[in-house]
């Protein structure tokens, strides 16, 4: 962990902590709060990954930063000989990156070696402070940045799709608890202007990877 209270993680992942708060004004029922369950300290972690840790490699191109980690100089959006796109992969070397890891699972990617010859250039899209690229919620739930075309309501983007088919809506609220607006839309109108939002509520964080 280094002295800035964010912690390092090599491959995996070690941890740290934050919270946020989430604008909440939707249309519909009331946003419920939820703090029973909310952690001391949301973990904020910087994901390092370790190429000695990574499985299969396959050729391919970076053709663009990354969207999913908008924030970082070292993540791209790659894609592979099956048309396939990736996002986010992070650069191990000039030559190579290393593609859908995953420190909430431990799967540690694939190595991407370039076709080109060198990456794409700019700098980071967006900051860093209320982002990241791979989110755990309190409950278990695991959200990942959603790169395509969403719905927003009432303004605000459906920024994350989760693993229980739940979104987030707008950006994430850093603290020492970090808290987001997680909906629930129906299935119809999960792309849209006007999605139908069948459940909401504020939800802690357990952990942010950056």
């Amino acid at each position: 962990r280094r002295g800035n209270g964010v912690a390092v993680a090599t491959g995996r992942t070690d941890e740290q902590a934050t919270v946020a708060s989430v604008p909440t004004q939707l249309a519909g029922a009331p946003i419920t709060s939820v703090v029973a369950d909310a952690p001391v300290e949301t973990r904020v972690v910087r994901y390092i990954p370790d190429a000695r840790l990574a499985g299969a490699e396959s050729d391919g191109s970076c053709f663009l930063q990354s969207l999913a980690a908008a924030w970082r100089f070292d993540a791209w959006r790659c894609s592979t000989p099956d048309a396939r796109v990736h996002d986010p992969c992070f650069s191990i070397s000039p030559a190579a990156v290393i593609c859908d890891a995953n420190p909430e699972t431990g799967e540690a990617g694939f190595v991407l070696r370039l076709e080109q010859s060198s990456l794409p250039e700019g700098g980071p899209l967006r900051p860093p402070a209320s982002n990241g690229w791979l989110i755990r919620l309190v409950g278990g739930a695991n959200c990942a940045p959603a790169t395509g075309t969403t719905g927003s309501v009432e303004g605000k983007r459906a920024n994350y799709h989760c693993s229980d088919g739940r979104w987030l809506l707008g950006d994430l609220e850093p603290g020492t608890v970090w808290k987001v607006e997680v909906v629930q839309l129906a299935a119809s109108s999960a792309v849209g202007s006007a999605p139908a939002v069948i459940s909401r509520e504020t939800v802690p964080i357990e952990t942010v990877w950056q």
